[in-house]
């Protein structure tokens, strides 16, 4: 009996340390992708929608305002390999279906639809910590807007622990409210509070004191930016 017994326990205690190990490495995967995220969604050339996605243990659970003043409810998760898992309600009576998948160098990318419009959405991660600061590249930067050649504004951004809060007037005298967030690998996200349809996305980089990137107006017309550090 007893060698009946020990025979039968060790497989039974193989088992429970194979089960233990793989709950401990199922459990450790599952903050594999989490950190905070810079999100676009863009509708053919269009930019509709901007916004950071904080991920954690693995889940999502955000609302993402539109330019056209809906709001999206996005639930899901990320699996190990990236896949995200996604399930989206909004204020719209049509069909919303998401998928996508996040890279080992934390860039998202993937697509959507609204009823029958098919769109995507791109983005990258900002900080594996929320709370962690980036200031290597904070500074005042003088910086310039382009539309087709043209001049559209000129702005100083201060840019303090990574992040910038300013307003923008235009040439036109239109005034955006501006909010941004620099990456560790230097990516710039600015996006600005949508008013009366009325907004900008930009997205680029800054390196050695230059920045430059492209920016999406709401009504889809696209343009260029550039800086420099202010070292005076």
């Amino acid at each position: 009996m007893k060698k009946i017994a020990i025979k039968l326990l060790i497989p039974i205690s193989l088992l429970n340390i194979y089960s233990c190990q793989l709950l401990t490495t199922s459990r450790n995967s599952l903050n594999l992708y989490d950190g905070t995220y810079s999100v676009s969604f863009i509708c053919g050339e269009k930019c509709m929608a901007t916004s950071i996605i904080n991920i954690k243990d693995g889940k999502i659970e955000e609302k993402v305002h539109s330019i056209n003043k809906h709001t999206f409810n996005v639930i899901g998760f990320v699996m190990n390999t990236g896949k995200l898992q996604l399930s989206i309600t909004s204020d719209l009576n049509e069909k919303l279906n998401a998928h996508g998948n996040i890279s080992n160098d934390g860039h998202i990318e993937g697509s959507y639809s609204v009823g029958s419009r098919n769109c995507k959405f791109l983005g990258f991660i900002i900080t594996k910590n929320s709370n962690e600061k980036i200031t290597k590249y904070d500074g005042l930067y003088d910086i310039i807007f382009k539309r087709k050649e043209k001049l559209m504004a000129r702005a100083k951004i201060n840019i303090k622990d990574g992040a910038f809060h300013t307003f923008i007037r235009t040439i036109n005298n239109d005034i955006y409210k501006v909010n941004g967030k620099i990456s560790k690998e230097g990516k710039i996200l600015l996006n600005t509070i949508f008013n009366q349809n009325q907004g900008v996305t930009a997205t680029g980089s800054v390196r050695d004191g230059f920045m430059k990137g492209e920016y999406y107006i709401s009504d889809g017309s696209k343009g260029s930016f550039i800086g420099k550090l202010n070292k005076e």
